[in-house]
């Protein structure tokens, strides 16, 4: 891995995985041992970290036995004195043309618990049709077609 002459108080070193819950997860091979997202305080601790993780399988609630491999790390600046949570909800079995909103002031960490214990702190849009394009509606959103 190659190093540079970066000065940085504090980064952020995260497995890009497709789940969530990679704070609080572990990888297999050491399930007590540090999270998927971590805060390191040198370019020397990004690159020991960021060894320890990549190509490693993260279980996270999400993934459960199933897992992820993390083959992609990102790695930034932590400047932030504080992190919000946004995130889109893309489908369901219940409407899968529909996209719900959803944001937080408590960060990401949690989120289903946040949104359980404290509604108010989880606002979230009204569902809005995504428009849903294939040969036969050609280009015409789904509510056009229906």
């Amino acid at each position: 891995m190659r190093r540079t002459r970066w000065a940085a108080p504090v980064w952020v070193v995260k497995s890009q995985i497709h789940a969530g819950g990679r704070g609080a997860g572990r990888f297999a091979d050491d399930p007590n041992g540090k999270s998927g997202v971590r805060v390191v305080k040198s370019v020397d601790d990004v690159c020991a970290n960021a060894q320890q993780m990549l190509s490693k399988v993260l279980v996270t609630k999400q993934t459960g036995s199933a897992s992820r491999e993390a083959a992609i790390l990102y790695i930034r600046l932590r400047y932030r004195a504080r992190a919000l949570y946004f995130g889109m909800l893309v489908g369901c079995a219940t409407s899968p043309s529909r996209i719900t909103i959803m944001a937080s002031t408590e960060g990401g960490m949690e989120i289903e618990e946040v949104a359980h214990r404290t509604p108010e702190k989880t606002p979230r849009s009204r569902s809005i049709r995504r428009p849903v394009c294939s040969p036969f509606t050609r280009g015409r959103s789904r509510s056009d077609s229906d």
